[in-house]
């Protein structure tokens, strides 16, 4: 046996290690001391945010560039991210050419945004419709059909919207693809597709469509989560939830 082969494996067995010690930490502060995004107040998050920051990511593959062309980028997966509901990094991807880092690094802005206008407490306009390009917000809107969010988000910078990524909360209806067919479209998110929407929508060359798996075809709520941001020199971190 070679001496590479032998330290391709010594890597994996530690790496595989780290990343159980790793989730054994989490666990035991989750059960001893609570997780920060558990609790509602600031006071009572802070007191419980980690000493020690530890990460725990598995590789699916490598992407086609990062954020330029001249830089590599890859799409890792967190298993406790996948637990509760389907996310943009299990999401199923289907058209068009690979998803890129420009069109994750969108999309979970778009989906971010989405999951903060699902809930229930605008019931006479249970649909949202979320514009987003280059990580700023074209358009959001509620509506009491989808079209009309759609219509109401894209009014509100229709030319930015061009090559646009956009995302609903609940199933695309086959009359708002129809409404979306002269629009030049990056990326589009929904929990599911209508018999016949989705096959309009892939009529368009290179779009990608995206399916968010969620309970009852509608997108969770924007949960509280705890966000990690690297900076120069170490990381910035905070809680982050719906406004």
């Amino acid at each position: 046996v070679s001496l590479e082969f032998r330290q391709q494996l010594a890597l994996e067995a530690f790496e595989h290690t780290a990343s159980y010690d790793s989730a054994i930490s989490d666990e035991l502060h989750s059960r001893w001391i609570g997780r920060p995004e558990s609790f509602a107040t600031k006071e009572e998050q802070e007191i419980r945010l980690p000493d020690t920051l530890l990460a725990s990511a598995h590789k699916l593959y490598n992407l086609r560039y990062g954020e330029n062309g001249h830089q590599s980028a890859a799409l890792y997966l967190d298993p406790k991210a996948a637990e509760n509901h389907s996310t943009l990094v299990t999401a199923h991807v289907e058209g068009g050419k690979q998803m890129s880092y420009n069109n994750y690094s969108d999309a979970d802005a778009t989906l971010r945004l989405c999951r903060s206008l699902s809930t229930d407490e605008w019931p006479e306009t249970p649909h949202a419709c979320v514009i987003v390009k280059h990580n700023n917000p074209c358009g959001a809107a509620l509506g009491k059909t989808q079209v009309e969010a759609y219509e109401s988000a894209l009014a509100s910078d229709p030319e930015s919207a061009f090559g646009s990524i956009i995302c609903f909360n609940e199933p695309l209806e086959v009359e708002t693809a129809k409404a979306m067919e002269g629009l030049f479209i990056e990326v589009l998110m929904a929990p599911r597709y209508a018999d016949g929407a989705k096959e309009i929508i892939m009529q368009k060359k290179n779009r990608r469509v995206l399916t968010i798996d969620s309970p009852n075809d509608r997108l969770a709520p924007l949960e509280r989560i705890l966000v990690k941001k690297a900076i120069e020199g170490g990381w910035i971190v905070q809680t982050e939830e719906a406004p």
